[in-house]
């Protein structure tokens, strides 16, 4: 078939279309993730109890006891968790990409109240509930999650430590292998294939380690 000059326009015209097609979708995209973080960091800001739980977790002076669970404290602090358990869940799911939560106020808070060890008391006893009442593998466990990655990608895990040991409140189901995951959609199409056809971790949980080189104290004792 000979390139006539309509067909020469017809291709150029079909070729321009699909690439301003396809920046305009990667605008919008990038549009909605931004206009995401920004009303994540806005219904934040904008509910004082939880700004207000936060900053206590933050300066070390929340304290967990059994004398709040049952009270409006206790209800405070589901909503709390249950609020990053949501930003997880959108990360794991791939609305949002980590790059455009590590550098915002959600990231650390959700760094820093993972790390806080009086709510890990709490965490411990989630998982205790769950396990009878529930399911062992409920729990906030995208909040988990994603705080786990974040500590990975700042340095802020010991040294060969498996995650099975870093999950508290629920036990785990993935293997973290790291950021090229999470910025890659192709390893993460990889991963779910796998981890769907074989009903296993890839690589496997027991094995699996955190590979940061700056050695750091233990999050548990």
């Amino acid at each position: 078939m000979s390139l006539t000059p309509q067909l020469i326009v017809a291709i150029t015209a079909a070729l321009i279309t699909l690439i301003t097609w396809a920046l305009n979708s990667r605008s919008a995209r990038r549009t909605r993730r931004s206009e995401f973080i920004r009303n994540c960091t806005n219904d934040f800001y904008e509910n004082d109890n939880m700004t207000s739980l936060f900053m206590d977790i933050d300066y070390d002076r929340f304290k967990y006891d059994e004398s709040i669970l049952g009270t409006d404290k206790e209800l405070d602090l589901i909503r709390f968790l249950d609020y990053f358990n949501m930003v997880g869940h959108n990360w794991r799911r791939g609305v949002m990409p980590l790059s455009d939560i590590l550098p915002t106020t959600i990231g650390y808070a959700v760094l820093r109240t993972w790390k806080n060890e009086e709510i890990r008391k709490y965490l411990r006893q989630i998982k205790v509930w769950d396990a009878e009442r529930y399911s062992s593998s409920a729990g906030f466990l995208y909040f988990e999650e994603l705080a786990i990655q974040l500590a990975w990608v700042c340095g802020r895990t010991p040294v060969k430590v498996q995650r099975s040991k870093l999950l508290v409140s629920a036990p785990p189901r993935r293997a973290l292998i790291g950021r090229v995951v999470d910025r890659y959609r192709l390893s993460v199409r990889l991963y779910r294939w796998w981890w769907r056809v074989t009903g296993h971790p890839f690589p496997s949980e027991e094995n699996h380690t955190l590979g940061v080189n700056a050695p750091q104290e233990p999050l548990e004792k």
